[in-house]
């Protein structure tokens, strides 16, 4: 994480944007008494990923991991759940591991673009395919109506959502959830060992 961290947020120059998602995150690792930049916080691929159980430290981890997504939702970042993970994972003690996840084939640019510059791209020749494919899909091209409607949601979606947490954190706490304490994770194949298993 501290890598992903340095990357993103401590350069010469930050967007606006970016000096926001920087001060939001600080925020939540205040709240649960984390130094953003320890090596006990570990990065994850909240796309792909295991939660095993672990002496119970599985259940603190997801009950942190809901209160610091609704506090990360009601200062108005709605995405990016890898930092609330992290956060979680660190103070509750609850180990991760990153793995290949033999047998889960899938296709990522990020990951795909990593493994190529270290030459372990598995994709062969295929790998330009399979880029201009999630090109077309994500850059898809739209006419002026349609891009300024585009522009709109997204700001509609992300005002919408931020009242909606903040008003219900003020007014209906309860009505947000909190994970239940009183489950059994079940074992999974996939991997030996307790905590959570990322993609790696």
């Amino acid at each position: 994480m501290k890598k992903h961290l340095h990357k993103h947020f401590e350069q010469s120059y930050l967007t606006p944007e970016r000096q926001r998602k920087k001060r939001i995150i600080e925020s939540m690792a205040h709240k649960v008494g984390v130094d953003i930049y320890s090596s006990s916080l570990k990065f994850i691929n909240e796309f792909l990923f295991v939660i095993k159980a672990d002496q119970g430290r599985e259940l603190e981890f997801l009950h942190l991991w809901g209160e610091l997504a609704i506090y990360a939702d009601t200062l108005g970042l709605h995405n990016n759940p890898t930092y609330a993970m992290a956060l979680a994972a660190a103070k509750s003690g609850f180990a991760i591991y990153h793995s290949e996840m033999n047998g889960l084939n899938f296709f990522d640019n990020r990951i795909e673009k990593i493994r190529a510059s270290k030459g372990i791209s598995t994709l062969e020749n295929n790998g330009k395919k399979y880029f201009q494919e999630q090109e077309k899909i994500e850059n898809k091209r739209r006419n002026l109506i349609q891009k300024v409607w585009r522009f709109l949601s997204k700001k509609m979606s992300f005002w919408y959502n931020l009242l909606r947490v903040r008003l219900m954190s003020a007014f209906v706490p309860f009505m947000l959830l909190d994970y239940p304490r009183n489950y059994v994770l079940k074992q999974t194949s996939i991997s030996s060992g307790q905590g959570l298993l990322t993609h790696k």
